[in-house]
């Protein structure tokens, strides 16, 4: 009873182990610190299924990864603690371009001013205002976001505000790309990258590859106890022994 007591205790220590070893479905980013937009038309979006967007982030910019999945990452935009908010939301892993180094300047806010008086809105529908924004106001231009009738609207933080702002009522503005180098020749072409990208989504991270692992390795554990356990205590065939006669004697 003992042996059974102590190995039972064993399995159960063994798959409790291995269990909290297991991670959840969406990965701490540890070796993902940064990702790397290297294509036109790439969005930051508020939820996770990247149906709601904010902005475009802008080609050769970075976005710090926060939490990845197959399918999306969580991310966060801007400089912590410079005046302005940083934007945190998700983008399509697919989109993005692993970085495994810390970029020297990853994000690209900048200041711009309003050459005419326009009004910021909540929403890129412009129908909730916030208010009129008078000539010459500064604000911290994040992204533009662009209206299927071809209008350009600027993702912005306007008197601690953030809304959407038309881009032909802002005095011209250039912004440059990113200063740290290319990691392709072909980036105009974006061959490479896509490839790159493509290997990215179908080899999620070490810390995601290794659950099959791990539950696999509990799996075997569990399935060696068990057969130890059945060794041990195999019920045995019970012997019928047979009472020999005791031989009669006549005391006659």
């Amino acid at each position: 009873m003992k042996k059974f007591t102590l190995i039972l205790i064993f399995m159960i220590s063994s798959c409790t182990f291995f269990s909290f070893q297991l991670k959840p479905s969406i990965a701490k980013a540890q070796n993902y610190e940064y990702f790397r937009v290297l294509s036109e038309n790439v969005y930051i979006y508020q939820d996770s299924l990247c149906s709601q967007k904010l902005f475009e982030v802008p080609k050769t910019y970075y976005v710090k990864a926060e939490s990845i999945t197959q399918e999306y990452a969580r991310v966060s935009f801007g400089y912590e603690n410079s005046g302005y908010p940083v934007i945190i939301g998700y983008m399509k892993i697919g989109e993005l371009t692993v970085v495994e180094n810390t970029p020297t300047n990853p994000y690209n806010l900048i200041k711009v001013s309003t050459a005419l008086s326009d009004i910021l809105f909540n929403d890129p529908n412009l129908k909730n205002a916030y208010f009129n924004v008078p000539t010459s106001t500064f604000m911290t231009y994040y992204g533009n976001y662009n209206l299927d009738n071809g209008t350009k609207l600027c993702f912005v933080y306007c008197n601690n505000k953030l809304g959407y702002i038309d881009a032909n009522s802002l005095n011209p503005f250039t912004l440059p790309l990113n200063s740290d180098p290319l990691p392709s020749e072909n980036v105009e072409t974006n061959t490479d990258v896509d490839e790159n990208i493509e290997n990215e989504t179908l080899n999620p991270p070490s810390s995601l590859k290794g659950e099959g692992l791990q539950i696999i390795i509990i799996v075997g554990i569990s399935i060696i106890c068990i057969s130890i356990v059945y060794t041990l205590f195999k019920p045995s065939k019970n012997k019928v022994y047979k009472r020999e006669p005791v031989p009669y004697e006549d005391d006659e």
